[in-house]
């Protein structure tokens, strides 16, 4: 998978196996839910009907590719929870992103953050950066502090709709307004 320009805290790696276990939970998922589902349509309409062992294994058959359906659901509801952070992480203005704030920009409860949060962490989705500091949860940016030409955030003008963002000096965002990939100038 290509992906338009290389995310700043994403582990792109990370993306491209989650996007694989989505594909491939929802094409076996589905797959087995219309088989099982044809297997239990013919045999209503059949003259013979079932026999217990059918039966046990049409449902285990069903039960199975929902499963792998909701998998990949997840997979996928997962790695658009991770670019969303993602954008907010890349437009943080100091550093150090606080429950508060992210609660704040998701519309989600502090404890709800934390849990999915973690949950991205524990999976390898980020890097270059970690979630608790001094035993205190907060996302702190391990670049946000120090850079070539100094500390801070300098302004980019949007190529796809003009508005102007800031982006940490030195590093690619997206635009607040549009969501086009930006990027500092100097990199």
């Amino acid at each position: 998978m290509v992906f338009p320009w290389e995310y700043r805290y994403l582990s792109e790696e990370r993306l491209v196996e989650m996007e694989k276990q989505k594909k491939r939970s929802l094409r076996w998922g589905i797959g087995l839910l219309i088989f099982f589902l044809l297997a239990l349509a013919g045999g209503l309409t059949g003259d013979e009907g079932f026999d217990a062992g059918t039966v046990i294994l049409t449902v285990l058959g069903i039960g199975g590719g929902a499963w792998l359906t909701v998998k990949g659901l997840l997979a996928g509801r997962q790695t658009e929870a991770a670019k969303g952070y993602e954008r907010l992480f890349s437009n943080d203005r100091d550093g150090v992103v606080t429950l508060s704030e992210l609660a704040r920009q998701t519309g989600k409860a502090p404890d709800a953050v934390l849990q999915e949060l973690s949950a991205l962490f524990q999976k390898n989705f980020f890097r270059g950066c970690v979630l608790y500091r001094d035993g205190e949860p907060r996302v702190v940016i391990g670049d946000a502090m120090i850079h070539e030409r100094g500390v801070g955030f300098v302004s980019v003008s949007c190529p796809k709709c003009g508005a102007v963002s800031r982006v940490r000096a030195g590093s690619r965002s997206f635009c607040q307004f549009c969501g086009a990939p930006l990027a500092d100038k100097e990199i």
